[in-house]
């Protein structure tokens, strides 16, 4: 302390304002890492003495001390907030996941429960058939074994219950397997050259005989911009025209008509087959016109399905087809007014090559 204080150049203020002495001590961490430095001046004639020097030292000690743990202390606080903002964090993205998973549950009961109410409705539609069968088979078994005279008339009405019901059982049959297939990727496309005027009106005599008790007939509407023929897969075609019109067939009310109209349209600068099938029956509601293509569901509009019957397939099985088909299937409704499905289709040339929709579905040419 007794030393001559010599200043820089740059300090001479340091002398001009009288200053006599002049002390800094470094502050140093556990490892002797340098931090920064405390610094003391005073203007105490002889500077600082021994003893004032010996207070700074340990001032510095317990200051380095309470700075130490200040610093402690505030990186346990970041710590800690940066740990509850991680749990607060994980704890959202917990919760979040924990709804997806409730909502996935609830959708697989569902799911589960349609399954079961649709195998309940399709053992009903196999015993229904299977006991047509059986029944009228041991009548006519009963009356050969006891040597009674046939009548005609009731035999004729005999077998042709036993023909009805075996082609019930077999339409049943048909869409379990058609869906199946469907449904695992496995179902083969034939493209051939098809009449499509020719094409559409079998179909459309055929359902109008299923439609001929309730006195419901179909009044077809084709556009004069239709090619003769087209390629496409005809037999699917017709699967797709016939579970359609099928369905507004059954849900007509009688004495009516169902509009079906053919045109060729434009999409996003694609050409496209459209089939439009309405019906003015109950409708259905806009809550269950998103999910009638979905499997093991069935939409009831306004009846008891006993009425109808069916195993709840015939449009999921047509929404596939038509995916596989490359085009798209849609319904609109207004709930006891009418109903309204529309097919659309990619068109292709004859001479056009047709590549598969779908990687899982074969195409074969015929």
């Amino acid at each position: 302390a007794s030393a001559d204080l010599v200043p820089p150049e740059d300090c001479q203020w340091f002398v001009q304002e009288g200053y006599q002495d002049y002390l800094a001590l470094p502050m140093k961490s556990k490892n002797d890492d340098i931090h920064g430095a405390l610094a003391w001046s005073t203007k105490q004639v002889g500077g600082f003495s021994d003893a004032q020097i010996e207070f700074f030292q340990e001032s510095l000690l317990a200051l380095s001390t309470v700075l130490r743990l200040h610093s402690n202390d505030f990186t346990v606080r970041l710590l800690t907030s940066n740990l509850e903002q991680q749990v607060t964090q994980r704890t959202s993205e917990l919760q979040v996941a924990n709804q997806q998973l409730q909502k996935a549950a609830v959708l697989m009961q569902e799911q589960q429960a349609a399954q079961m109410q649709h195998f309940a409705m399709m053992s009903h539609e196999l015993r229904t058939p299977l006991n047509g069968l059986i029944g009228m088979t041991s009548i006519l078994l009963h009356d050969v074994q006891d040597d009674q005279e046939l009548n005609m008339d009731e035999l004729r009405d005999s077998l042709q219950m036993i023909a009805s019901s075996g082609d019930l059982l077999r339409s049943v049959v048909d869409d379990v397997l058609d869906y199946s297939k469907l449904a695992a990727g496995k179902m083969e496309l034939f493209t051939e050259t098809v009449d499509l005027r020719d094409n559409t009106n079998s179909v459309v005599r055929t359902v109008e005989i299923k439609g001929r008790p309730k006195h419901v007939f179909v009044k077809s509407t084709y556009s004069d911009n239709l090619p003769t023929h087209v390629k496409t897969d005809g037999r699917r075609l017709q699967m797709i025209l016939f579970n359609v019109l099928g369905n507004a067939i059954k849900f007509s009310p009688e004495n009516s008509a169902i509009d079906f109209s053919v045109s060729l349209v434009k999409v996003n600068q694609d050409d496209f087959l459209q089939f439009v099938v309405k019906d003015y029956g109950m409708g259905i509601p806009a809550e269950d016109c998103q999910h009638i293509f979905e499997p093991f569901r069935q939409i009831n509009r306004g009846e008891s399905d006993s009425i109808y019957g069916g195993t709840g397939l015939g449009l999921s099985i047509t929404s596939k087809i038509v995916e596989a088909l490359g085009g798209s299937i849609s319904v609109r409704s207004e709930v006891n007014h009418w109903c309204e499905f529309t097919v659309q289709l990619p068109y292709h040339d004859v001479d056009d090559e047709i590549v598969s929709a779908t990687t899982s579905t074969a195409t074969t040419e015929r």
